[in-house]
């Protein structure tokens, strides 16, 4: 008799705890640039991690989802960030391609790089074509595949960080497999899992377990402390001399191959390298206190060992670049951005309005050599 009401005690106990928990947590934020994935027609395949939609694709891995509008940024229905894309008429076409940089992440959409490089160019229609966290492959398959059909004029990469990033914490370190996309392996992952349960019992039944822990207020604060344990940056150790070798290899090869196919359609090549705040020599006080509480935005505790290696990876990148005749602006070496006593920054390697648009000076600058 007491061991049964002890039971439904502890039971009645688990009842209210997950009640109350419910009722505390956070509701997933429908603003700011926190991404979930989903099917190509918008069903959901992850946990929504914030209101950006990036839908799984053929081609790229995933893209951006089309038609998404809130306080924070708008995707037309070309999947591009910003406003619907003009009428066919005389003006040339400009593509900036790449990560959450090109993309621009944490400014408005009047803010962006495309958006302000816009407004400096005459009879030009700049289209952003950034995706969260992309690298230099898939914006190499994303030009080949789709870009393309929009007969880019010039078409500029915004890239860097990411692909060192995404070398560095590859889990499988293969030269061929260095800049495959972390999104690849896990759905690979979920392919694995969805194998093994339909063969197993005991796997099945420890699936039920976990999606039934997720399914609960209790069982999610528990997943998201774990996490944080997991992903809580340690010391950064530098990356081996033979590892960045072999990034630069795949990152210069992706970028050779775009500045190769757009050349035979027609077009010109520039690559812009992706800046970061170890590159500035005058940093505002914003700025120090980004490189010491955010340095696990980028998944490592930010130091000047970080930026060495950046850096490195960099001038070994650019030192291949000029052999094939590549342009490159590189805003970390110039002293409009460099040497700047101005915020360029709202995080370690994100930048503000006012650093996007010193990089769209530099930008026409170079296209105006180029043409």
């Amino acid at each position: 008799m007491w061991l049964a009401i002890l039971v439904f005690g502890l039971f009645l106990g688990v009842l209210l705890l997950e009640f109350y928990a419910a009722k505390k947590r956070p509701r997933p934020s429908t603003e700011g640039f926190g991404a979930s994935f989903c099917t190509h027609d918008g069903k959901p395949t992850s946990k929504p991690e914030g209101p950006l939609k990036l839908s799984l694709s053929p081609h790229t891995v995933y893209k951006n989802f089309p038609n998404q509008k809130n306080s924070s940024f708008t995707i037309n229905s070309h999947g591009f960030r910003g406003g619907e894309l003009p009428s066919v008429g005389s003006f040339k076409n400009i593509i900036i391609a790449g990560d959450s940089g090109a993309f621009g992440y944490g400014v408005r959409d009047n803010e962006t790089i495309s958006s302000l490089l816009e407004t400096k160019l005459q009879g030009c229609h700049v289209i952003n074509a950034g995706v969260m966290a992309f690298l230099s492959s898939q914006t190499l398959t994303y030009l080949v595949t789709e870009l393309t059909d929009y007969h880019p004029d010039v078409f500029i990469v915004y890239l860097g960080i990411s692909d060192l990033l995404n070398a560095r914490h590859n889990i499988i370190w293969k030269k061929n497999l260095l800049d495959y996309c972390g999104a690849f392996f896990g759905i690979e992952h979920r392919l694995l899992v969805d194998q093994k349960t339909q063969g197993s019992v005991r796997a099945s039944f420890q699936r039920f377990i976990n999606t039934l822990s997720k399914k609960s207020a209790l069982g999610l604060i528990f997943d998201e402390q774990v996490k944080k344990l997991r992903n809580r940056a340690g010391p950064y150790r530098p990356i081996a001399p033979n590892r960045i070798n072999h990034m630069v290899d795949r990152y210069t090869s992706n970028l050779k191959k775009m500045n190769d196919f757009c050349k035979s359609q027609g077009g010109k090549f520039l690559n812009v390298i992706q800046p970061e705040l170890g590159f500035k020599s005058k940093r505002t006080p914003a700025e120090n206190q980004f490189s010491q509480e955010l340095g696990g935005l980028v998944g490592l505790n930010y130091s000047a060992k970080f930026s060495e290696d950046y850096r490195l990876f960099i001038e070994k990148s650019k030192s291949k670049l000029s052999l094939w005749g590549i342009p490159c602006v590189d805003p970390g070496t110039c002293p409009e951005f460099r040497d700047s006593d101005e915020q360029l920054f709202i995080d370690v390697v994100h930048t503000s309005r006012r650093g996007n648009e010193v990089i769209a000076q530099l930008i026409d600058k170079t296209l105006k050599k180029l043409s």
